[in-house]
């Protein structure tokens, strides 16, 4: 009986405590409190769209300068070529060059050997050999140029290739131009002077004998 009476009365306690805390709404604030939320809302979502943007433009820009990186690198690739290629025609030019020379050195050779023909024993061989290295030097530079399977050669390859073939002209050339300066001595001088292993002593001989002579005069 007791707890039943207990339990009235606390029924009664709490009823009268919920009926004084009424809830109270105001529209106004209300409204604004959902105008705040609806716009806080599409901003979240202009701010999703904003990175999207930005991340498929940042796809784009990554595309495009993989794109410039690839023109790049073929750009550079042709200016090497390019470069290779005005090398190589600089080496041509002088191999041809050289050989030119040489065979002009040839001829003031054989010029000598024909007024002197006795220089024939020493410039035939010599003028024999250096026609055949630079006939072979021709048909190497040919090959080079226009050879079937060398002309799958990159440029530094053909660079190495040519300069051999260019050392190898210039050998014949310093070799040629050392002879021709020892044969015009030797027509200058006299071709038994030059071949004569006692040549100092007999002009030193003359020259004392032709000094003796000049003072015996005043005598």
């Amino acid at each position: 009986m007791k707890k039943g009476l207990l339990t009235i009365f606390l029924m009664l306690i709490f009823s009268k405590y919920f009926n004084s805390q009424s809830l109270y709404i105001d529209p106004t604030t209300t409204a604004a409190l959902m105008y705040y939320s609806s716009e806080l809302r599409k901003e979240q979502r202009r701010t999703r769209d904003n990175i999207n943007d930005l991340k498929k433009a940042q796809a784009m820009v990554g595309v495009a300068m993989a794109e410039v990186g690839r023109v790049q690198d073929k750009v550079y690739k042709g200016l090497r070529e390019v470069s290779g290629t005005l090398t190589n025609a600089y080496q041509v030019k002088e191999i041809y060059n050289n050989m030119e020379r040489s065979t002009r050195t040839i001829k003031k050779i054989k010029d000598i050997a024909i007024r002197h023909p006795q220089y024939m024993v020493f410039t035939e061989s010599i003028i024999k050999k250096a026609n055949e290295r630079i006939t072979a030097t021709s048909l190497e530079l040919t090959n080079v140029l226009t050879g079937g399977d060398l002309n799958l050669m990159t440029a530094g390859d053909r660079h190495r290739v040519l300069k051999m073939v260019n050392d190898g002209i210039m050998s014949i050339r310093v070799d040629l131009t050392s002879i021709l300066l020892r044969l015009e001595r030797v027509e200058r001088i006299g071709f038994w002077r030059e071949l004569n292993p006692f040549k100092g002593y007999i002009n030193t001989d003359r020259s004392i004998v032709e000094n003796i002579m000049e003072r015996y005069k005043y005598l």
